[in-house]
């Protein structure tokens, strides 16, 4: 081969590789804009399912109220027992009593898709104790002892019920057994304004600024801080976590 050759045969490689890293220059560009959009399209698909999920809670809270006189599920009590096809238990949350008394037989309707990956990553297993502890949150601001998570909700004698949110994506730091970790939490505890403490337990505006919520007439879908606000709770944590007023 003649060196002429072999000069040009070097030329048309080196342009070949100025080539491909024009393609992987390309291609890297097109990656960098089409990854947000592909997690934001995930993000969107996990926020129609929490709405079908916390929509599910509420219906089977709507059944409980409807053979309890209009009361809805307690957010926590104990000690009280109670027992159905489902199982027994004696420190019962509202979630954990939908389950057991089969209002409600899927676990994982109870949580929020993301939440649930996020639990299932801090704990081994995924029980019934765990399922009810880190569930959809549920307000108590409107039943017979407001504030008492011991007290229960009558959804029947609310005035203007579609203003009025029984569940909610609901958010709190947790430091019991060293987990440390911001986990669902399954009941609200402060309305008053925005939270001072990470272990209150408040409303989690985590979808694209709203937070799926369930009101007492019977519908599910995404509420603002308005919303909260006119439903009586003042205050809870933005999608970045930070403490913010409603």
């Amino acid at each position: 081969m003649t060196m002429t050759k072999i000069r040009k045969y070097l030329m048309n490689k080196m342009f070949t590789l100025i080539e491909l890293l024009v393609v992987i220059s390309i291609i890297a560009i097109l990656a960098s804009l089409l990854l947000p959009a592909l997690k934001q399209s995930r993000e969107k698909a996990k926020e129609v399912q929490c709405v079908s999920n916390i929509r599910q809670c509420l219906m089977g809270s709507m059944q409980y109220a409807g053979d309890y006189y209009g009361f809805a599920p307690v957010p926590y009590r104990i000690p009280y027992y109670i027992s159905g096809p489902n199982g027994a238990m004696s420190e019962v949350r509202w979630a954990g009593m939908l389950y057991v008394m089969a209002y409600l037989s899927n676990m994982d309707v109870f949580i929020c898709p993301s939440e649930l990956a996020t639990v299932r990553t801090v704990f081994s297993e995924y029980n019934l104790a765990r399922m009810q502890t880190f569930s959809y949150g549920i307000t108590s601001n409107y039943s017979t002892d407001p504030g008492n998570l011991s007290a229960f909700t009558n959804i029947y004698k609310q005035d203007d019920p579609s203003r009025k949110i029984l569940l909610t994506d609901a958010v709190y730091y947790m430091t019991y057994s060293s987990v440390n970790r911001w986990l669902p939490a399954s009941y609200v505890s402060y309305y008053s304004g925005p939270p001072p403490s990470t272990a209150d337990r408040v409303p989690y505006l985590k979808h694209f600024g709203k937070s799926n919520a369930a009101y007492m007439d019977g519908h599910a879908s995404g509420a603002k801080a308005e919303n909260f606000h006119m439903s009586g709770i003042l205050g809870g944590r933005d999608q970045n976590l930070l403490p913010v007023a409603f």
